[in-house]
């Protein structure tokens, strides 16, 4: 039986169709590993998100658990009344910059926003008054600032005492006196000259 002779132009076309299909099927395989790695890797990053957010969460509430401690629990640096050191406020500073200065004076230990929040939640919140005092290191932090306003307060009201001003009673009474002080040696003088006449 005589075979039918093939055709070449059959034979190249189906040559070609299989190259084209292992082309295609390898491109699949590439893009299907392309995909598989894109997704590893998006799965890596998702996990060193959450990483970094408990690692920033325990930070967070660790110096929150430190500020919080140091706030409530104050403590002097020294025992007993301690040392006395002289400080200057300035009418400009801060109560962050008074922290700081307290700290550098060796007065208190804590960080400067940890005085801030004290001074915040004081009975004195607001009422630190520009000038020098005197201060222990046996105080705490609120005790300081106790001591502060209040001689800040005594200063104010003895320069009140101290300069009356015109036409109030306190200087119409003083007024008063010494008209009542005049008037007994104006009568002396009148009755000397009396009896100087009458000799």
């Amino acid at each position: 039986m005589i075979e039918p002779k093939k055709n070449k132009n059959e034979d190249r076309k189906i040559h070609v169709k299989d190259i084209y299909g292992g082309y295609e099927e390898e491109k699949r395989e590439s893009a299907s590993g392309y995909q598989l790695a894109v997704s590893g890797m998006k799965g890596v990053i998702r996990v060193l998100i959450y990483i970094c957010i408990f690692v920033t969460m325990v930070f967070i509430a660790k110096e929150a658990y430190a500020i919080g401690y140091n706030v409530f629990n104050q403590v002097s640096v020294d025992t007993g009344e301690g040392r006395e050191i002289n400080v200057s406020i300035e009418p400009d500073m801060s109560v962050m910059e008074i922290g700081q200065m307290l700290q550098d004076q060796g007065l208190i230990e804590e960080e400067p926003r940890v005085f801030w929040i004290q001074e915040f939640l004081s009975d004195y919140h607001g009422e630190i008054q520009p000038g020098y005092y005197t201060l222990k290191t046996g105080m705490t932090p609120d005790e300081m600032i106790k001591s502060m306003v209040e001689t800040a307060a005594e200063r104010a009201e003895q320069q009140n005492s101290a300069v009356v001003p015109e036409g109030s009673p306190e200087a119409a009474g003083e007024g008063e006196a010494g008209a009542a002080q005049e008037a007994p040696a104006e009568n002396n003088e009148n009755t000397e000259d009396t009896a100087n006449e009458g000799n």
